[in-house]
């Protein structure tokens, strides 16, 4: 395991593959594969507009937020220092920079909580069938990589 976590930091080769077991390659290797990381991006999206869905259920309304960049004057100091006749002379001058800020302003939307809590469950149901998905093809990606020598393994996650 401590193998693994070395590899982690480093770059990956074929001498670190050899090192492994096939357990830990075909691991390795699967956690980055490209289709289980796209499933796991999945689920952490559905994950996330349950956990939204869910407090705006609680709250009882959803929150519109409109934003606008306005530019605003601020009052700032600059102050030059010379060397003159072996004294320093410091010399300030009041200046105005002009820099963009974001102003929002939010606003209390009512919901229509019967739709809110279909919405969420079509929310739950595409997660939990995402997560099959995501182990089918962690199985797949494993059974594949698993009976594979270390060159086999390196080349293939190479190649991803």
């Amino acid at each position: 395991m401590l193998l693994v976590v070395a590899l982690l930091s480093g770059c990956t080769s074929l001498k670190g593959f050899q090192k492994m077991d096939a357990n830990s390659r075909a691991k390795f290797v699967c956690d980055r594969d490209n289709i289980v990381k796209q499933y796991s991006s999945t689920k952490a999206d559905y994950q996330s507009k349950i956990d939204h869905t869910t407090q705006v259920l609680e709250r009882g309304y959803r929150i519109h937020k409109s934003c606008r960049t306005v530019l605003i004057d601020r009052p700032d100091v600059t102050c030059t220092t010379i060397l003159e006749r072996g004294s320093k002379k410091t010399t300030c001058s009041q200046i105005t920079k002009t820099i963009p800020q974001e102003i929002c302003n939010e606003t209390p939307v009512a919901i229509d909580a019967s739709l809110e809590k279909e919405h969420l469950q079509q929310y739950r149901d595409a997660l939990e069938k995402t997560q099959i998905e995501k182990s089918t093809a962690y199985y797949e990606c494993h059974s594949k990589i698993h009976p594979m020598s270390a060159e086999e393994a390196f080349n293939y996650y190479d190649q991803q």
